[in-house]
């Protein structure tokens, strides 16, 4: 039986987006002044979740735990690197993991994965 393989070992999608921090990261023993968050793949959002809430009046709100578990997975950033981000680096983060979510003209292209 063949195991489904795990977000990691798939190749993601070339459109990943950089974030410079205006504060460096240490994860991993390294300093990092970069954060480069790859797209999320359909595994990525079952595992964390929506990062938004949208409300009926067409309002919404960010959920934060939700976006930092994307920070980490699409990031490659520990937990801990993630609770020390200074609140400017964050919104610029949480600002690059929504962005991934917003709907665009050319969905439904020749581009979109086949369904069977």
């Amino acid at each position: 039986m063949n195991k489904a393989p795990d977000a990691a070992e798939v190749e993601a999608p070339e459109d990943s987006v950089t974030v410079t921090l205006s504060t460096p990261v240490k994860a991993f023993g390294k300093r990092d002044d970069t954060v480069t968050l790859r797209r999320p793949l359909g595994k990525d959002i079952k595992i964390c979740g929506f990062p938004l809430r949208i409300h009926g009046d067409g309002s919404f709100e960010f959920i934060a735990h939700i976006i930092a578990r994307y920070i980490e997975r699409l990031g490659g950033m520990t937990a801990g690197a993630v609770d020390a981000l200074p609140p400017e680096d964050w919104i610029a983060l949480q600002s690059a993991v929504t962005d991934f979510f917003k709907t665009s003209p050319t969905s439904g292209s020749e581009d979109s994965p086949e369904l069977d």
